[in-house]
């Protein structure tokens, strides 16, 4: 078995094709279709290289997020397109996407030599290291099961409100879970993370992707 690394940007569309919601958001070349797509959208946005040199852009300086104004873009995107030049990376565009809010939480696939297919749920962007609160379940999956793992996380009190953070609709969130879990099942996902996946009130939406599939 082969194992092939998906661009962002199609790894994105493999997500709205099988009905998982992500930021709305453009692919661009240059400074001018950059601001064209901000305005579009609306501020803040959010811009990121698109490369198969780039699978973790975070990594690299690829990701700018609190972009509020047509100078910003521009001067966003001259700064990535030197990251690009010096890192001799293959480009493939510029995204351009509308900066999410919310509580940030992870959904990641891994296929376990024992186990197969195994989903992770948790809290997740800058949390995800630091805190490591998880939980685990191998497919097939069930909502309940997916509903049953909200227990097991420590700071998943989070989600039922806190500080400047409305309660979210964990009903959705599970929903958002399962329409993961029907992917998997259909496309030939090896290994995947959603983070950070985007909760606010009854919206859920992935705001960053990586993908490995099997060929």
């Amino acid at each position: 078995m082969g194992l092939m690394n998906v661009s962002y940007w199609k790894a994105r569309e493999i997500l709205t094709r099988n009905g998982v919601e992500v930021s709305e958001g453009e692919l661009v070349n240059n400074e001018s279709e950059a601001v064209k797509a901000a305005r579009k959208i609306g501020y803040p946005v959010v811009m990121k290289i698109v490369s198969p040199d780039a699978l973790h852009k975070s990594d690299v300086g690829g990701v700018v997020t609190h972009i509020n104004c047509d100078e910003e873009v521009i001067l966003t995107f001259r700064n990535l397109m030197k990251i690009v030049k010096k890192k001799k990376m293959i480009l493939e565009g510029v995204a351009v996407e509308k900066m999410e809010r919310g509580i940030e939480i992870i959904i990641g696939v891994k296929t376990d030599d024992v186990f197969g297919k195994v989903v992770l749920f948790g809290l997740g962007g800058v949390f995800t290291e630091v805190i490591k609160d998880v939980a685990v379940r191998v497919l097939p999956l069930t909502r309940k099961d997916v509903m049953s793992m909200f227990n097991e996380l420590k700071y998943g009190f989070l989600l039922d409100g806190f500080r400047n953070y409305p309660q979210a609709d964990k009903g959705k969130v599970a929903d958002f879970v399962m329409k993961v879990v029907k992917m998997v099942e259909r496309e030939d996902i090896h290994e995947m993370d959603l983070n950070p996946v985007m909760v606010w009130k009854d919206r859920v939406v992935a705001a960053d992707v990586r993908m490995v599939l099997e060929r």
